[in-house]
């Protein structure tokens, strides 16, 4: 299932394009676990020319997936290194279509990373887990 859910990323990706000023749109698959992507993929960072940073944890590192006992999957994050903005965030895991609209949140009021990295997340739940990930750059 896993392998199914990854190549669901992959073609989540859209062509690259010029930075526009709409929010980012969120994309979710109902997969077990569940895949949620939003923004741009590190891949379409890097064609428009951003300077990135690729936050990267296993599902696993997060308590609550813990608790579950659903610990299948990985959370990336892309962030502009010159404004601390993120670019992207793809969350394949338990409850990820929950957890990706908080990460859509931040990057839809412009703010950087670390209002994630270092905001008091509720424990334990699936979205501390952004905690974590954003911890990692």
């Amino acid at each position: 299932m896993t392998v199914i859910a990854l190549n669901t990323l992959i073609s989540f990706s859209s062509p690259a394009s010029p930075a526009s000023p709409a929010p980012p749109a969120h994309k979710i698959a109902l997969l077990p676990p569940e895949l949620a992507h939003v923004g741009l993929t590190e891949t379409e960072a890097q064609q428009q020319g951003y300077a990135i940073r690729v936050a990267k944890v296993d599902a696993s590192a997060v308590p609550r997936a813990r608790t579950l006992g659903q610990t299948d999957g990985l959370l990336k994050a892309i962030v502009d290194t010159e404004t601390g903005r993120i670019l992207g965030c793809s969350l394949l895991c338990h409850e990820a279509g929950e957890v990706i609209s908080t990460v859509q949140m931040v990057m839809q009021a412009q703010m950087p990373y670390t209002v994630l990295r270092d905001g008091i997340l509720t424990h334990p739940t699936m979205t501390e887990g952004l905690n974590i990930l954003f911890s990692k750059l």
